[in-house]
C-alpha cells in the first residue's frame, strides 16, 4: 500500500476520535447538547419561585452588600428557558444546586452578565425552596467578579449564607467579604505644595451674616364703623444689626420707624427699639429671641393725644426659615397691655 493511501486510511481512523471529543464546555458545565429544543418559561413554578426569590433578596438588601450589587437585577431580568429534555451532569456540574442523585442537571447558564437561564425537567420536580436556591445560585455565576464568578465553591458558599433560615444582611456581608477578591491598591502620590500669589479669602457663612434691612406694609381692618381717628395703613422701615455676639449667637439691636394713616391724615408713629438675639442655626433655620419697645412719646402729637397713644412692650420669639432668595419668617409673641388718657372739656378719657 503506498504512501498516500496509508494516510487516507489513517485520516479515515481518527475523525471519528475527534468528532466524540469535539464537545464545547460553556457556563457551569454546558457541553451543547442542551441547545436546541428549549422553549420560554411564561408561567409555572420556576417562575412563581423567581418571583420568591427576589423577595428574600430585597428582604435582606442584598444590594448594599459590597460584590453582590448586581445580584438582584441578574436574577429579576434573566430570561428563563425549558429543555425538552434531561441531560446528564458533567465534572463542572458536580454541585448539588446542580444535579440530582440520578446525575441529571437542573439548569444551566453562562458565567457572564445578562446570559439566558436554561432549567431542566429534572427541576421541576425540586419544591419552592430548593427552586428559589436554584435561582440565586444561577444568578451569582453572571452576577459576582469576574475572579470568583466561575468558583463552584464560592458560588455555593453564598448561597448558602443567603437561603439560611438565620439569614441576616450582616451574616451575608460577612460571608461574602472572605470570599470576595481583593482590589489592588493604588499607592499615595505624594502630595506638592503650590503657592499662590493671591490672599486666600475664607468664604463667608450664612449664620454669620443675619444683619438685615426691610420694609413693611399692614393694612388694618376696624369691625366697627370706621371713624375719623380710625388707623388704616401703616408703612414700617426696619433695620436690624447683629454687631455684637459671637458668629454661632449674634447679639444686635433693630430700629423700627412707621408711617401711620390716621384718618384722612398720614402722621409719624411710634419709633421701636428692638434687641435681639439668635439663640439656634442649622441648615439654614434659625431660631430667635427679640423684645420691642414702641414709644409713643416720638410718635405725632395727634397720635399721642389720640386713644392710640400709649407706650407698648413685647417679647417673643423669630423662627426663619431660608432657602435661595427666599425666606419664611414666623414669629411668636406677647404684648403687654397699655393704658391712654385723653381730656376733653372736663371729662377724661381712659
Amino acid at each position: 500500500m503506498g504512501r498516500n493511501s496509508w494516510f487516507v486510511l489513517a485520516v479515515a481512523i481518527m475523525m471519528p476520535a475527534t468528532l466524540l471529543g469535539a464537545a464545547v464546555k460553556v457556563g457551569n458545565g454546558d457541553d451543547g447538547t442542551d441547545l436546541e429544543g428549549a422553549t420560554s418559561i411564561t408561567s409555572g413554578k420556576i417562575l412563581e419561585s423567581r418571583a420568591h426569590a427576589v423577595e428574600l433578596l430585597n428582604k435582606l438588601n442584598t444590594a448594599g452588600i459590597p460584590g453582590l450589587g448586581s445580584l438582584l437585577p441578574e436574577l429579576a431580568n434573566s430570561n428563563l428557558y425549558l429543555a425538552k429534555k434531561d441531560v446528564a451532569a458533567l465534572p463542572g456540574d458536580q454541585s448539588s444546586f446542580h444535579t440530582n442523585m440520578k446525575g441529571q442537571v437542573y439548569a444551566r447558564t453562562f458565567a457572564t452578565p445578562y446570559a439566558p437561564t436554561r432549567y431542566f425537567p429534572a427541576a421541576e420536580g425540586l419544591d419552592a425552596d430548593q427552586l428559589v436556591s436554584l435561582h440565586i445560585h444561577e444568578a451569582l455565576h453572571r452576577s459576582l467578579p469576574a475572579k470568583v464568578r466561575e468558583d463552584e465553591s464560592v458560588v455555593s458558599r453564598i448561597t448558602l449564607a443567603i437561603t439560611s433560615p438565620e439569614a441576616s444582611n450582616d451574616r451575608i456581608r460577612e460571608a461574602a467579604a472572605g470570599l470576595m477578591p481583593v482590589e489592588p491598591t493604588v499607592a499615595a502620590q505624594p502630595m506638592v505644595l503650590v503657592a499662590e500669589s493671591r490672599p486666600q479669602v475664607p468664604m463667608p457663612q450664612r449664620f454669620e451674616q443675619p444683619s438685615n434691612v426691610g420694609y413693611l406694609y399692614r393694612q388694618f381692618k376696624d369691625s366697627s364703623t370706621p371713624s375719623s381717628d380710625s388707623i388704616s395703613k401703616m408703612h414700617v422701615i426696619h433695620s436690624d444689626l447683629y454687631a455684637f455676639g459671637s458668629s454661632r449667637t449674634p447679639l444686635g439691636l433693630g430700629l423700627e420707624a412707621s408711617i401711620l394713616k390716621f384718618g384722612d391724615s398720614t402722621l409719624m408713629g411710634p419709633l421701636s427699639i428692638s434687641p435681639r438675639m439668635r439663640i439656634w442655626s442649622r441648615r439654614g433655620f434659625d431660631i430667635g429671641v427679640f423684645s420691642t419697645i414702641s414709644l409713643n412719646t416720638l410718635s405725632a402729637q395727634e397720635l399721642k393725644n389720640s386713644p392710640f397713644g400709649r407706650d407698648v412692650g413685647t417679647i417673643g420669639l423669630s423662627m426663619r426659615k431660608e432657602s435661595g432668595l427666599v425666606y419664611v419668617e414666623n414669629f411668636l409673641s406677647w404684648t403687654t397691655p397699655g393704658s391712654s388718657k385723653q381730656t376733653i372739656g372736663k371729662i377724661d378719657y381712659n
